[in-house]
């Protein structure tokens, strides 16, 4: 009997333990991160303003054979504001995604390899020679593909999945960015505290000019940015102070700024959606909307099309010709 009962112990709690490893969802290997970056390619793909941009980017891509469109991305920027911080990468799509990204990835020179007994591609940018340049896609399932920068970003999201580090689907951070990405393309979401406490000297010489200022930017935990292009496009930066009159008092520094800014003597160079903006403080954060005029955007986008056209295909010899186009473009 005794035996009977720890067979049958033995069986009941391998199969919970495989049913924990086969429910875990693509998000459940994010890692908490001081910094997340959201795209909601879906939206991207359907409103018209982002669906130029986005198929301009495809004609960039380097040999790309540009099948595979991917439904969401969320990424995390683990250790950042570090000089190397932990990539963290979940792309979904739908059930022939991984497949096909993966292909466009050994089309454009990327090397294939295994990453934990998954099919992978490891892909740099050609011209690209910074530390942490080389990312590698991995297949998580047909669906879904994990992106990472290094073996300890990849080691992250392994113990991330399995609960032996914090997970971003936890953290108040991402969930607020992760709402926001049901209804906008793009969102960035930062924990403001790391990089105020670097800024430490800046924010002193701050508090001579303006004590209430620089008392409110120490107040500010998080800021974020959502962007998106119907008509033409439109971002927003929330920064989150909790006291209204922290608010205020960030708000008025913000103008302040923007006031000194239109007292340069090269101002008259600036656009004046630039010149023009302006921070309000709302019921929860310091908002600073932005527009950019449908004709400057259309205008840019079509300066981004004709770069498109012609570029050879060897990949270094394409990444300098898109960069030598850039830099031309920038300096009409």
């Amino acid at each position: 009997m005794r035996t009977a009962i720890a067979r049958l112990a033995a069986i009941t709690a391998g199969s919970l333990i495989l049913t924990a490893c086969a429910s875990k969802e693509p998000l459940d290997y994010l890692p908490e991160s001081n910094a997340y970056i959201l795209i909601n390619a879906e939206k991207a793909y359907q409103d018209a303003g982002s669906k130029r941009l986005m198929e301009v980017a495809e004609k960039f891509q380097t040999n790309a054979a540009g099948k595979a469109k991917g439904k969401k991305m969320y990424i995390g920027l683990a250790g950042f504001p570090s000089a190397q911080p932990k990539v963290c990468g979940v792309m979904i799509g739908d059930d022939s995604f991984s497949k096909a990204a993966l292909e466009d990835l050994k089309t454009a020179g990327g090397t294939v390899s295994k990453v934990d007994g998954r099919d992978a591609v490891s892909y740099k940018q050609p011209g690209v020679q910074a530390p942490g340049a080389e990312m590698t896609f991995a297949t998580l399932s047909p669906s879904a593909i994990l992106l990472t920068n290094s073996p300890a970003a990849r080691d992250l999201m392994t113990n991330t999945a399995k609960r032996k580090s914090p997970a971003a689907v936890n953290h108040a951070l991402f969930r607020s960015a992760n709402s926001d990405l049901g209804i906008h393309t793009f969102t960035f979401a930062i924990n403001t505290e790391p990089l105020l406490n670097m800024a430490g000297q800046q924010i002193n010489m701050l508090k001579g000019m303006n004590p209430k200022g620089a008392e409110a930017l120490q107040k500010m935990k998080v800021a974020k940015i959502v962007a998106d292009w119907e008509q033409e496009p439109k971002v927003t930066v929330s920064l989150v102070v909790d006291d209204k009159e922290g608010r205020e008092a960030l708000a008025a520094l913000v103008n302040f700024g923007a006031q000194m800014m239109k007292a340069n003597p090269n101002a008259d160079k600036m656009p004046d959606f630039v010149k023009g903006i302006q921070a309000k403080a709302g019921t929860d954060a310091v908002e600073i909307p932005v527009v950019v005029p449908k004709e400057m955007a259309d205008k840019a986008i079509a300066a981004l099309e004709e770069m498109s056209k012609d570029l050879p295909k060897d990949p270094v010899a394409r990444q300098q010709a898109m960069q030598a186009a850039a830099i031309k473009m920038l300096g009409r």
